[in-house]
């Protein structure tokens, strides 16, 4: 599989900081300086806990899950020990070479692979993303599994628990030399670190588990969701198992931590059960026995959500072909497909000539409150096609409710891709009472999109409140950068001290973790 290492390394670099999740104004890309070459950061860490924050889990409306926002020297440090060890095309190589995976690396376009582009189980998450269309692997890749399958009884359904948090960072090494060879190396490297016996891949792979463990400010137990790194480690690892499981002669994919086993002896389910747990457990895993089922035939029944959209088009849609092309996929995401809309609304593209904007923007919006695993991607497709949409005071004002909704209820990401909306939608001014209610949420990555896109309605009882409650590092340094605070209070506040100069110099050049929607567009 031919891939571009430098485009991939930029893109680790520069965007594996912020979760995929976010709107893209957050990254690290800069014109004022090379935050990886311009500016030295400390050997040692200080060991900052990173930011968290929540999201939904599309799988259900109401599941959440954390995603975490590690503290940028950190994280620096990582990617430059990786970019300069080869660890970056080591891990990409040794994914592709799995067989099992339906979640490598890099995509077959050579593209990084997104936790979005899964197609699943009982679920439809996304698909493959092309420069200007959405498209699918939907079909593709269960044509794929049928004919792995083929011959087989039933599949088997198995769920790691706790997939990142179950990541012992100290098994690292394992990756490339694999568990047993990895722990001899270990006993030999804590008798003598000189022994030639021990290989440079192991010592390379320890001093990662030690950059590593300075995400979690210091913790060994886990990977942070969220980050590349945290991507890259967590598929090579798998791989490794995987090759494993193959040598038992089990027939089997995976797509990150969900594994679906074709079987065919029924008789034989618990013992091969057994083996895949007996192998992850190796490498500190378990599965979750809830989501473990068995589906015999007829398996991979599924609906082909790319023909029933691909029916509408070559023709103007009309009012009433808008309502059965949403009434639709409602039906197959109340019938258990799960997915269907948010594949609707990420299908929708520049093909289909929708004639009823003013239909349109009210499905839209109905999508938008109702469907919150497709909020992210009804925000996408708003902002990008906003000027061909009919939006009025009455649909403003709806948002705005929703927003508040969800400030109340702690649902962060939302909150902060509604934000990103409105401000794209025109709305220049929020009300100091939803100001306040986002600061006493405690969601300070959306603080730092206000700080910079609603600035002129900061007055300063807000200021005052906003400094008082300031915790996470990244929301202290976007208030140091626009001069709310003093060094020395971004310094006690943050518990930043060895890279004080840092930020310091990042101050300086005004480097800034949010790109304002007007400085985005220039």
């Amino acid at each position: 599989m031919a891939y571009n290492l430098d485009d991939i390394t930029k893109e680790f670099m520069f965007k594996g900081l912020f979760s995929e999740y976010l709107p893209s104004n957050y990254n690290l890309d800069s014109k004022n300086i090379n935050i990886f070459e311009d500016v030295e950061i400390s050997q040692s860490s200080d060991f900052i806990d990173p930011y968290k924050y929540s999201m939904s889990r599309f799988i259900d409306n109401e599941k959440r899950r954390v995603i975490y926002l590690p503290e940028l020297t950190a994280y620096l440090s990582v990617v430059k020990y990786m970019k300069e060890n080869n660890i970056i095309k080591e891990l990409v190589d040794f994914s592709i070479s799995g067989n099992s995976s339906f979640s490598k690396l890099v995509q077959a376009n050579g593209k990084l692979s997104k936790h979005e582009i899964s197609y699943f189980g009982d679920y439809i998450e996304d698909v493959e993303m092309d420069d200007e269309l959405f498209v699918s692997t939907y079909i593709p890749n269960v044509v794929e599994k049928i004919n792995r399958a083929k011959g087989a009884k039933g599949i088997l359904y198995l769920d790691i628990s706790n997939h990142y948090a179950s990541i012992y960072t100290h098994i690292l090494p394992s990756i490339l030399l694999g568990y047993d060879e990895a722990i001899t190396q270990f006993k030999i490297f804590l008798s003598n670190n000189q022994d030639e016996r021990v290989t440079s891949d192991y010592k390379k792979y320890k001093d990662l588990d030690e950059k590593v463990r300075a995400l979690n400010a210091g913790r060994t137990n886990g990977l942070l969701t969220g980050t590349l790194i945290s991507q890259f480690i967590a598929e090579a690892l798998l791989t490794r198992i995987d090759k494993e499981i193959e040598k038992r002669n089990i027939n089997f994919v995976r797509y990150a931590d969900d594994y679906e086993v074709f079987i065919y002896d029924e008789n034989e389910i618990e013992k091969i059960s057994t083996e895949i747990s007996d192998t992850i457990a190796k490498y500190h895993f378990t599965f979750n026995n809830e989501k473990s089922r068995y589906i015999q035939f007829p398996y991979y029944a599924v609906k082909n959500l790319e023909k029933i959209y691909n029916r509408y088009l070559q023709s103007n849609v009309d009012s009433p072909e808008i309502i059965e092309l949403f009434n639709t996929y409602f039906s197959l995401e109340k019938e258990g497909t799960k997915g269907a809309v948010r594949y609707l609304i990420k299908s929708i593209d520049q093909r289909i000539k929708i004639k009823d904007k003013q239909l349109y923007t009210s499905f839209l919006l109905n999508v938008l409150v109702n469907d919150n695993r497709s909020l992210i991607k009804v925000c996408e497709l708003i902002v990008r096609e906003k000027e061909n949409l009919c939006f009025k005071d009455d649909h403003i004002e709806i948002i705005k409710n929703l927003l508040n909704q969800y400030i109340v209820t702690k649902k962060e990401l939302e909150v902060i891709w509604l934000l990103y909306l409105l401000k794209n939608l025109g709305v220049n001014a929020l009300d100091e009472d939803t100001m306040m209610k986002v600061i006493h949420s405690n969601n300070e990555l959306a603080l730092v999109m206000i700080i910079d896109e609603y600035k002129l309605n900061i007055n300063d009882e807000i200021k005052k409140v906003l400094i008082q409650s300031a915790k996470s590092w990244i929301l202290l340094y976007q208030l140091f950068l626009r001069e709310y605070i003093t060094k020395e209070e971004f310094k006690v506040k943050s518990g930043i001290k060895k890279n004080i100069a840092f930020y310091s110099r990042l101050k300086h050049k005004q480097f800034t973790h949010y790109k304002s929607i007007n400085m985005a567009n220039k």
